[in-house]
């Protein structure tokens, strides 16, 4: 009789639909910080000849709003691989980070006098990236 109830039982919980958290963010594309990166399987394509090669595929540049980021095969030397923040991508970035080109902030230069928010990355240890950028407006702020 007991075999029979842990058969049972053991036989519905093999049957109730049940995924890993982690996997379940995956798939609506909600990043969560405490799931660890999922690498995506290799793209296969056909040559001329008909034979399957593999071709490794390399993430994109990351924009200058990046975190967690981790080592990769997917990056070129001296590259990471990240979290883009701005559009929640896996990216690549560099080792040592670096200010955005002043386009890239697109600022509206409005002000007369400008003020620099800092003079050197120490300047910056509140911020996300801690970096001491130029605005192109005659500035600099921190990042």
């Amino acid at each position: 009789m007991t075999l029979v109830l842990f058969l049972c039982v053991s036989s519905l919980a093999a049957l109730s639909p049940s995924i890993d958290w982690c996997l379940y963010f995956r798939i609506r594309n909600v990043y969560r910080p405490e799931c660890k990166f999922y690498d995506t399987p290799p793209s296969w394509k056909r040559s001329r000849e008909g034979a399957t090669k593999l071709t490794n595929m390399k993430l994109p540049t990351c924009s200058p709003l990046y975190k967690h980021c981790t080592l990769n095969e997917k990056c070129r030397d001296g590259e990471k691989r990240c979290l883009d923040m701005t559009m929640f991508r896996e990216c690549c970035a560099p080792w040592k980070r670096e200010c955005p080109p002043p386009k890239w902030l697109n600022f509206e230069c409005v002000v007369e006098k400008a003020a620099d928010w800092c003079t050197k990355d120490g300047d910056c240890a509140a911020t996300p990236s801690r970096l001491c950028c130029p605005s192109g407006c005659g500035f600099n702020i921190c990042l």
